[in-house]
């Protein structure tokens, strides 16, 4: 792949494509950051004579893509410094930098910046990357706060609000927030259910967990994933129900992966069931397994 890239740059260079079009330039820095090659990405963007907020939006994007969260954010302020106005693209590639490094104040800037600029308002895809910024940073009002301004509330958004109050345990809202996308129209997919068991798991909901595992697959004809049995396998774990944990790894309707072969050894708290959770590791089925 990289090496198609590298062809068709070295092509575009050739023929002088790359001389002021900046749709080009963006294509080459976006087909490099793809790759994971964001040094090169960097050398055609600096080799650019005309900069705009495109080319400086495709950079940053590229860092982002690749969990270069920091040098995303760099661009940003050179960019800025520039003299070049950040557009919807720009803020939201850069709160999802935000999110990567957790840096919550920084993102708490550009929100505000761009509310300033009206641009909050008229982008649904940047007011739902600012509803999972604050979630995944466990600010779960200021999630909310932002939820409720969005004109159009997909079950992507819903789903990451359940996903920031699964992570802190809060069944309640959890619980609420599944309701409530019900009732607004729309249906649960798998993440919604995997956020359900997650929480479940975490407070110890038993019977609730097991209602939902079988609700995926009589209300809505979803086939539970090993994501899915992981977390129950994980909920066993937690209330010391080990037989029942080490039953269902035994009779998973695939084959266990690593998540489930050490959700299954944390379950094991005395020394016999880890011995025994181990010998199932390496022999269950004639298989062997490397952690």
């Amino acid at each position: 792949m990289s090496k198609g890239v590298k062809k068709l740059h070295a092509e575009i260079i050739h023929r002088n494509l790359l001389k002021n079009n900046s749709a080009i330039g963006s294509a080459v820095i976006d087909m490099y950051a793809k790759c994971g090659l964001v040094d090169k990405a960097k050398e055609v963007f600096d080799k650019l004579s005309a900069r705009n907020v495109i080319l400086w939006t495709t950079l940053i994007a590229g860092y982002v893509q690749q969990e270069f969260a920091k040098d995303a954010l760099d661009c940003l302020e050179k960019m800025v410094l520039e003299g070049i106005s950040p557009n919807n693209v720009t803020y939201a590639c850069s709160l999802k930098a935000c999110t990567i490094l957790g840096a919550t104040c920084k993102g708490g800037e550009l929100h505000a910046q761009a509310a300033r600029s009206s641009l909050f308002k008229q982008d649904t895809t940047l007011q739902r990357t600012l509803v999972e910024m604050y979630a995944k940073s466990g600010l779960l009002s200021k999630a909310h706060e932002v939820f409720n301004t969005l004109s159009a509330r997909d079950l992507s958004s819903w789903n990451t609000l359940m996903a920031g109050y699964a992570h802190l345990g809060d069944s309640a809202n959890v619980l609420q927030i599944f309701e409530k996308l019900k009732r607004d129209g729309l249906q649960p997919d798998l993440s919604s259910f995997s956020h359900l068991l997650s929480v479940c798991s975490i407070t110890g909901m038993l019977h609730s967990a097991h209602m939902f595992l079988h609700s995926m697959d009589d209300d809505y004809s979803m086939t539970p994933t090993i994501e899915h049995y992981t977390a129950i396998i994980d909920l066993y774990g937690r209330l010391g129900y080990v037989d029942m944990a080490r039953f269902l790894v035994k009779h998973l309707p695939f084959d266990p992966d690593k998540a489930v072969w050490h959700t299954l050894l944390d379950a094991c708290h005395s020394s016999l069931e880890l011995l025994e959770g181990i010998r199932l590791l390496r022999i269950e089925k004639g298989r062997t397994t490397v952690l």
